[in-house]
């Protein structure tokens, strides 16, 4: 029921928004695609937090990644909102699938009103190959971002 009416909000005040700020190409494409907002125009894109300058070498500074990089053959990375309207239930289910791979680790950093729950599921599910971590900005998320191999994106 909330989905629903935030979805009719959403579209009613991206239909009558004079700008729409997006963090990222990927928002405003998805926005215009799903025609929530059928002015592309009106859109306008701000960097996310990080620096892409930051991701130019390969060097990473933080010495907790630098041990994961070495430690496992395969990192995944979900970088983003683990909010009311996230669907974290999958996430936690994918973390139970991979909890046995023991080369595999998975790395997810964020925020939001359901952070706690998958923090609780990864505890009670003794799931061991799973780092959490809040928001990173600067030198740590670049560094996140140049050991990842793979991207769970929402």
């Amino acid at each position: 029921m909330i989905d629903k009416l935030m979805r009719y909000i959403n579209k009613h005040v991206y239909k009558n928004a004079e700008n729409v700020i997006v963090l990222g190409t990927e928002m405003k494409n998805y926005l215009v695609n799903h025609q929530i907002s059928k002015n592309p125009d009106n859109i306008h894109v701000i960097p996310n937090w990080y620096d892409m300058r930051q991701l130019q070498d390969n060097h990473i500074y933080n010495d907790t990644f630098k041990d994961y990089r070495e430690q496992y053959d395969k990192i995944i990375l979900y970088s983003g909102n683990m909010g009311q309207l996230q669907d974290t239930e999958t996430l936690i289910s994918f973390l139970k699938l991979n909890k046995d791979q023991p080369q595999t680790l998975t790395i997810l950093c964020g925020h939001g009103k359901k952070f706690a729950d998958v923090k609780t599921a990864i505890e009670d599910h003794r799931i061991e190959n799973v780092k959490m971590f809040e928001f990173l900005t600067g030198t740590d998320y670049a560094d996140v971002l140049k050991l990842r191999m793979y991207v769970l994106h929402h």
